[in-house]
């Protein structure tokens, strides 16, 4: 970040249907051939969500002071208007939506095993954030399918 590299703590992996190049907490990553196991769940998600999805960004956060900042997933490799599903595995983790003109703040509760659709104006319209808890000691894994531009 701003020309120093920076070591996070909580650990990612990109994975999708073809070689995608996405930059994410930048760091350019290249995309990993899909595994059975994240087939069948970005399958699932199609099925469930209605959207199709293309790539997989994975990350694994070992406790509640791990977390991600307010940002939107609006990079331009992302298809415009595009759904992102969210898998959560593990840990129950508060969330928030901040609206990006009103500042309204919407908090929602991550569980064990549930899907979050972002999909067409939530992007452009929203900021959404994992943020930092000491009330969490266990791991959660966070699983994002994305639409790229092909």
């Amino acid at each position: 970040m701003f020309g120093k590299k920076l070591t996070m703590s909580r650990k990612t992996a990109w994975y999708g249907l073809q070689p995608f190049r996405y930059t994410y907490s930048h760091v350019e990553r290249t995309a990993l051939p899909f595994t059975p196991v994240l087939e069948e769940l970005r399958r699932q998600c199609e099925v469930t969500t209605g959207h199709k999805f293309n790539s997989a960004l994975l990350n694994l956060y070992h406790h509640g002071m791990e977390g991600m900042g307010k940002h939107s997933d609006d990079e331009d490799s992302i298809v415009p208007f595009s759904g992102i599903a969210s898998l959560s595995f593990g840990a129950e983790r508060p969330f928030v939506f901040q609206h990006k003109k009103t500042r309204k703040k919407i908090k929602i509760s991550l569980q064990d095993g549930s899907l979050l659709l972002m999909k067409e104006r939530c992007q452009p319209c929203w900021w959404h954030e994992l943020p930092k808890t000491k009330k969490v000691n266990g791991p959660r894994i966070n699983i994002t399918f994305r639409l790229m531009k092909t």
